[in-house]
């Protein structure tokens, strides 16, 4: 498609059609009813083949004719719509949701140390997250994790129930 730039006379302006002006003296351009009826009866040949009903004020109709019929193109049994039809099989399953503010809780409290991993501080006091090594006894309901890492490892027998003991490092060096 394009404008009909081979027929002699036709009035465009600036490559386009233009309309008449009589107050400023623009005359409009003309087209030749063959050219014009070519170019809409092709047109709405497309609009009716994507399954679209013409319509005079509608201008998105051709775009949409011409997506349905490149969808209506493509086989049903090569539409994919599940992530195995991809050959994605190990995709993850999303089972929990979570708010905004649990989400900023859950990575305030991340740490990319493994549970009872220990580093070294050359200050008088612990920061924040961490325990200092003294052999003291902490409750199992406070520090699961650090409580199944270390087990009983460190335990001398006077722990109590849902206690452990944390080992004791003072005195020693790194």
């Amino acid at each position: 498609m394009d404008y009909p730039k081979s027929v002699p006379s036709v009035g465009l302006v600036n490559g386009k059609f233009v309309d008449e002006n009589p107050v400023t003296g623009q005359v409009g351009s003309l087209i030749s009813s063959q050219w014009g009826n070519a170019v809409t009866d092709e047109l709405l040949n497309v609009i009716r083949a994507g399954g679209k009903v013409p319509a005079e004020a509608e201008h998105d109709q051709l775009l949409a004719a011409i997506k349905a019929i490149v969808r209506d193109s493509i086989p049903p049994e090569k539409i994919r719509t599940t992530l195995a039809e991809y050959g994605i099989t190990d995709a993850y399953t999303k089972s929990v949701t979570y708010t905004k503010a649990e989400i900023e809780a859950l990575l305030k409290n991340m740490s990319a140390l493994p549970v009872g991993a220990m580093v070294p501080f050359p200050k008088g006091t612990v920061p924040p997250g961490f325990l200092e090594v003294d052999g003291s006894v902490q409750s199992i309901a406070t520090y699961p994790d650090l409580a199944a890492y270390l087990g009983t490892t460190f335990n001398t027998g006077g722990e109590g129930a849902g206690n452990f003991r944390l080992p004791e490092s003072r005195g020693e060096f790194l």
